[in-house]
């Protein structure tokens, strides 16, 4: 397994079976997150929220031509082909909630955003994981204030992996 990182969390470099690791310790820590996948030129985003541990990440190469990660139950599943990744981003943004109705410049009128990209070889989103609160029903995605330790296990992970990690 090829994983370097330097101990100050700069930007590591990763084999395939680093960014396996990277998936596996994300299923056992990130807890709810809204998974996206968009194709705009095609005109389709789907969006889910689901439990990234719900199960156990599991590999397939399916006819011997991809490299698979699959994560889900059977109402859900998420598929990412380890061939066409070719790197990882942690991002954080802040956005304003959408039934903020007080002042607009009051700092409570916003919450953070976190992410983590997996991105094809022209830096395009191939999959967004967005971490999400608790309450499976919410559009909020504030997890500033969450109990689960999801935003502890995404700051963790981005520590250990830099802002981008590249998968050679």
């Amino acid at each position: 397994m090829t994983v370097r990182a330097s101990a100050s969390g700069r930007d590591a470099i990763l084999g395939v079976d680093g960014l396996k690791t990277l998936l596996e310790s994300a299923s056992q820590s990130l807890g709810m997150c809204r998974f996206v996948v968009a194709n705009t030129e095609a005109g389709g985003i789907l969006e889910s929220v689901h439990d990234f541990g719900c199960s156990s990440v599991r590999y397939s190469n399916p006819g011997g031509k991809a490299n698979y990660a699959t994560i889900g139950t059977k109402t859900f599943e998420c598929h990412v082909n380890l061939d066409k990744i070719h790197s990882v981003a942690f991002a954080e943004s802040r956005r304003k909630k959408s039934d903020w109705t007080g002042d607009p410049e009051d700092d409570s009128a916003f919450y953070s955003l976190y992410v983590m990209r997996f991105l094809d070889a022209a830096d395009k989103s191939a999959l967004a994981v967005i971490l999400h609160n608790d309450d499976f029903e919410s559009q909020n995605y504030d997890v500033d204030d969450a109990s689960s330790g999801n935003l502890e296990a995404f700051k963790a992970l981005r520590m250990q992996y830099g802002e981008t990690c590249t998968v050679r």
